[in-house]
């Protein structure tokens, strides 16, 4: 079987636009920089221009659905708010992409962020500045809810995590995210009528907790929905507003009205909500803001300072995407057919394919029916298989089930740029194959029956639709009648199956259905849920049924037996919202219902197995209360990190989501059977296993407690289970919770540690000792990867302690004689010339120390290693534009190289060949230089990514970007460019004739630092394993790079390269050295309190430390967050060596 290399991940940095967002909001990009540029704009205008941006222009006043007046006199464009979350509507050129539900299919994050992205691209290159998207509410407790397929999942946590990677995505191109519908419009029925009536606790842990998701993410606008909270309008609920959103989750965006949303002038303005949309009721010229806010503000009835606040929201989000310079204008109408716009389609297809295949989910296989294998004919049976006659665009917004079916209808549906059909893509399939096709297209049984009599095997595809109550559709205003398959579906299965014995069914539908009279077939033998898949509907399903790629997707929600066992359903007039906590698989827990297929089910052509569930606690501390974007800062540190490995039991390549659920203890009020609190998606070939890691925040082990008004961790034992569903859970372990402090019991397996508490003698010290009683690198195995370069961290570290702390003589001599040791180890595996061509760079890693050692001892057999290290030098392939290769990988150059080969380059020439000097001095920075050309990361503020390849040909990495980069940046990476730069500024002289390439370093340094302090995580003070995906699920803060970066600012302020005004002149710095001190005691803080343990022997160990992360690899996030970690690893210890040794220099 063949898989397809799907290019979606590599996508991100070949989106055109993606690095378009203006450089200002790279440097100044925080929320308090946008409000303050907001506040000084804002002193410039009237209360009629204020009045004017808060105010719609009203419904077809403008090119967008929504548009606000320009302000000429601070150079504010007429805003441009458009629809929708699937694609940009009305407008031609763009792409149709799946649907949200589609896209929770894959349980894919970084499918899930690159789809936001290519939307975010997509809308900045037509002028859109708000794209109104995506939708975490409805959250979907209604099976047959019209607007459901918008969104994600019913579950909050899988919602949460789609909203918050979408909206990153979508932001990193450019344009405003806006997270709608907010709050409790479950429902289409009387939607502008009706109550939600939600209870406190129900509404934090369900309603509310994938709008916390979508603050935390910096969203930049929100929308309040047409249902009423409580007895109020959600567009006037000061509690929703005021309480909920600009209070506990401090968000520091603006509020705007669904359409016609809004009901009173004062009311609105009062509750929170900060612009009216749009402006008039559709068309009627009848304001509620405009001039009715004017007088209100001169009645007293609204205060100024309000729209004040209100411009400045809006003003701070427009700053905060950098959308005040260079950003497209509107060319394009949606009043006119949506011509005359630009094609900004690019490769999206591309995202769009991975995510209608990789969303796919295979319910039944019976006898491995799929996947085909050139079968001798085939029947394509139903409508659903074939394009709308009249075109697929043929129903505005998608207002008919003609056809099949790709998108749901309504406001968040899009304009196809085209549709390739089942049948289409099947055809071709089967042309290559030989393979004869049999039709029937309508939905007619007898028909069908026929066809299906004629082939070996039949594919009957049906499909169920929904949408927004303006538009109804086979008598249906928006919500589903019942949960059966339209136009008689399970009839038409029925009449095939009795005539074919291999009768397979495709269904397209926006969410569950009831299946039991088409599985109690005996003739079905496969079901495929193929969901909405969007433009590349055909050739997404053909991947699958092929074989292709294996089927990897899990339902986002239940399918149950019965429509009842919901338990919930539209209601008539208000809905109190009686199941509180219960819904989808929390309600079928609680009640003991069996369902037909639980939440998180998907098979696949493989078989996957689970094991050796292990967990680590990285945070006993009871959190920080602070109020910061998504509520309090303390609920989102990372507490704990639980890592299972997944073996790929079966015969060919497939991925599996492997999902964390967690049981809270009984001390916990009445709560779900079990929440599901993380996931993990692994492509593994067969044979292959590989570990998934759950990174455990505060708030996913907490509830919220109504009488304290906070979020509560409650105290006793926690059951963690992990597995490929939600009832399919084959690992299990337990938590205990006592006293603050988190403690795992079997079989989590921790090492009995506690914190390491200060003492007299300096951390360092202790360190170094507890390295020298574990004889930790003395021994050098070259089978083992890391085991040169850690000999050369250890020797620069105590070299380190011996140059710069007093030690009694006894002290050093232990450690000169132990690193004497450590170079006699190192020294045998260094021998050979030619076996060290083929070694990586990490072998110059010794060179430098070795060369000072040789410096003070004369010593012979280090003079002859060094030279071979030089004649290795010498002779190591480089790229065409001077580059090192790393390793033996063709063409592939990494910034662990440059810990050890530029110094050593740098130190060699001027202890050795004086005379070249300079040149090797220009060659060493041109290392560097090259790395910032290649991996440096616009979207970050100047991160670097791990690795490049020049010549885009290296094989594993996938489609390379167009600088020729990997796809993560990996903190350690970045770490080893920051040692490497001090040490190489260390061993080249300043001297006249080296003062351009020690600036050209320092500015490098300089820059390079200040971009690490900006990503330092806000809550912990650490830094993340995977830097370009901070808080993403799988991914964990990581104690090697923290030290690492710590460090650096630290000796960089001692040397005086950072926080001085030479830097700030030179290198663009504009950190003070006390920010730079302070993001060091941070991190030393976290290091000490997490990383740093007294292991029962008394030596001092350390943890979160990871193995090796070769490059070797797809460099994907998946790759570098489930990498295992390695207690007492050298390349953790020494960092944090280092860091404490420099903080007692500072001191001094």
């Amino acid at each position: 079987m063949t898989f397809l290399k799907s290019a979606t991940l590599a996508l991100a940095a070949l989106l055109p636009l993606t690095n378009a967002v203006p450089t200002a909001r790279a440097e100044d990009g925080s929320w308090d920089a946008a409000h303050a540029k907001a506040a000084t704009a804002l002193a410039k205008l009237s209360l009629e221009d204020k009045v004017k941006m808060v105010t719609g222009e009203g419904w077809m006043k403008g090119p967008c659905v929504g548009t606000t007046a320009e302000i000429s006199s601070i150079g504010y464009p007429q805003l441009c708010l458009q629809d929708g979350p699937l694609g940009i509507r009305y407008a031609q050129g763009i792409t149709a992409f799946p649907a949200g539900v589609q896209a929770a299919s894959t349980w894919d994050i970084d499918l899930i962020n690159a789809r936001g992205n290519a939307l975010g691209t997509e809308s900045k290159a037509m002028g859109v500045h708000v794209q109104l998207g995506p939708v975490g509410g409805p959250l979907g407790k209604i099976p047959q809810g019209g607007r459901n397929w918008e969104g994600f999942s019913p579950d909050p946590y899988l919602t949460g995590v789609a909203m918050a990677e979408t909206i990153k995505g979508m932001q990193e191109a450019g344009v405003q995210a806006c997270a709608k519908h907010y709050i409790g419009n479950e429902q289409e029925l009387n939607r502008d009528k009706m109550s939600s009536t939600i209870a406190d606790r129900v509404n934090h842990e369900l309603y509310l907790w994938p709008f916390a998701d979508s603050v935390k993410a910096n969203v930049a606008a929100v929308m309040c929905s047409y249902n009423r909270l409580n007895g109020t309008y959600a567009c006037e609920s000061d509690l929703a507003l005021n309480g909920l959103l600009k209070g506990e989750l401090d968000f520091r965006g603006y509020v705007v009205s669904d359409w016609n949303a809004q009901h009173t002038t004062e009311g609105s303005a009062n509750a929170g909500m900060d612009m009216s949309m749009p402006g008039d009721n559709f068309g009627d010229n009848k304001f509620l803001w405009g001039s009715a806010l004017t007088s209100a503000v001169s009645g007293g009835q609204v205060d100024e300072s309000r729209v004040d606040d209100m411009v400045q929201r809006i003003l701070a989000s427009w700053y905060y995407l950098g959308q005040d310079a260079g950003y497209p204008k509107v060319g394009w109408s949606s009043w006119n057919g949506g011509v005359g716009g630009p094609d900004v389609q690019g490769d999206h297809k591309i995202v769009a394919r991975d995510i209608a295949r990789d969303g796919i989910v295979l319910l039944k296989n019976e006898n491995n029916a799929l996947p085909l294998k050139k079968p001798a004919s085939l029947a394509i049976i139903g409508q659903d298989a074939i394009n709308n006659p009249d075109g697929p665009n043929a129903c505005v917004d998608r207002g008919c089930d003609v056809g099949t079916l790709a998108m749901g209808w309504g406001s968040g549906s899009a304009e196809f740029p085209y549709l390739i059909a089942p049948l289409d893509a099947i055809q071709e399939q089967a042309t290559a194959d030989g393979t004869t096709i049999v039709t029937s297209t309508s939905d007619s049984t007898s028909e069908g029956a026929a066809a299906a009599g004629k082939a070996d095997t039949a594919i009957v595809f049906i499909n169920a639709d929904s949408g927004e109550q303006y538009i109804t559709v086979e008598g249906q205003a928006g919500d589903r009648a019942d949960l059966d398959p339209w136009h008689n579906g399970n009839g038409l299965v029925e009449a095939v199956a009795n005539v074919n014995k291999n009768t397979i069914v495709v269904i397209h539908s926006v969410g569950p259905l009831i299946l039991e009279k088409i599985l109690a077939l005996p003739n079905v033998v496969a079901v495929v849920w193929a969901g909405l898949p969007g433009q590349e509907s055909g050739n997404g399903l053909v991947d699958i049924l092929y074989g292709s790629k294996s089927p990897s997707g899990k339902l986002p929600y239940t399918i149950a037996k019965q429509a009842s066992d919901y338990g919930t359903s539209p209601q008539s007039g208000d809905d109190n919202f009686s199941e509180g906590l219960y819904i989808d698989y929390r309600h079928f827990d609680e009640a003991g219902i069996e369902p037909r297929y639980e939440f998180g089910f998907g098979l696949s052509y493989t078989t996957f197995e689970y094991s050796e569930l292990v967990a680590t606690y990285t945070d006993k501390t009871e959190g920080s209360t602070t109020t910061a974007p998504g509520g309090a800062e303390g609920l989102y540190d990372t507490v704990a990190t639980v890592t299972a490995t997944i073996t790929n039991s079966g015969t060919v390549e497939g991925a599996e989501v492997a999902q964390l659920y967690i049981t809270l203890p009984s001390t916990a009020p009445s709560t779900p059977v079990r929440q599901l609190r993380g996931f993990s998606k692994i492509n593994l070939a067969a044979g292959e296993s590989g570990t998934v890691t759950f990174s455990l925040r505060r708030k996913d082990l907490s509830y919220w407690d109504t009488d304290a008004q906070k979020w509560v961790t409650p105290t006793g034992e926690f059951t963690v289970s992990v597995g490929a569903s939600s009832r399919n859970l084959a690992l299990k372990g337990t938590i205990t919770m006592r006293a603050s402090i988190l403690l795992f019991l079997v079989p989590f397996g921790l090492a009995a540690a506690a914190p390491k508490k200060p003492g007299i003698k300096p951390l360092a010290l202790e360190m170094l000792d507890s390295i020298i009683v574990r004889k930790q690198g003395i021994t050098v195995d070259p089978s083992v990867k890391t085991s040169v370069i850690e000999g050369g961290l250890l020797l620069f570290g105590i070299d380190e302690v011996l140059e710069n702390l007093a030690l009694s003589q006894e002290h050093k001599t232990k450690y000169e004689s132990y690193l004497d040791l450590v170079m006699s180890g190192l020294v045998p595996v260094l021998k050979n010339v030619t076996a060290d061509v083929t070694s990586p760079l990490d072998e110059f890693s010794v060179g430098t120390g070795f060369i000072k050692q040789y410096r003070k001892t004369g010593n012979q057999t280090l003079l002859s290693t060094i030279e071979t290290l030089h004649q290795t030098d010498l002779l190591r392939k480089r790229q065409s534009d001077g580059s090192y290769w790393y390793y033996v990988y063709s063409n592939v150059t990494t910034q662990d190289g440059l810990f050890s080969i530029p110094s050593f380059h740098s130190a060699y020439a001027s202890e050795f060949d004086k005379d070249n000097a300079l040149t090797a001095y220009q060659l060493s920075a041109l290392q560097f230089s090259n790395v910032i050309d290649r991996c440096l990361s616009h979207s970050t503020g100047g991160l670097l990514y791990h690795g490049y390849d020049p010549t885009l040909s290296y094989p594993i990495w996938g489609n390379l970007t167009s600088r020729g980069h990997s796809q993560s940046i990996w903190g350690r990476a970045v770490g080893w460019t920051c040692m490497g730069l001090l040490i190489t500024l260390d061993v080249i002289p300043d001297t006249p004739a080296t003062t351009a390439v020690r600036k050209q370093l320092h500015g490098i340094f300089v820059r390079l630092m200040s971009a690490i302090i900006h990503a330092q995580d806000e809550s912990s003070g650490a830094w993340w394993q995977v830097m370009n995906f901070p808080s993403r699920p799988g991914n964990f803060l990581e104690s090697s790079a923290t030290g690492l970066f710590a460090y650096a600012a630290l000796r960089g302020l001692r040397l005086g390269y950072l926080g001085t005004v030479d830097s700030w002149r030179d290198a663009g710095d504009r950190l003070s050295a006390e920010q730079y001190r302070q993001s060091a005691e941070r991190a030393y803080d976290w290091l000490l309190n997490n990383a740093l343990l007294e292991l029962e022997d008394g030596t001092l160990g350390y943890n979160l430390t990871v193995d090796v992360c070769s490059i070797n690899s797809t460099t994907a996030f998946d790759f570098y967050a489930t990498q295992p970690l390695k207690p007492q690893s050298l390349l953790g210890e020494v960092g944090f060596l280092l860091t404490d040794l420099e903080r007692g220099l500072a001191k001094k």
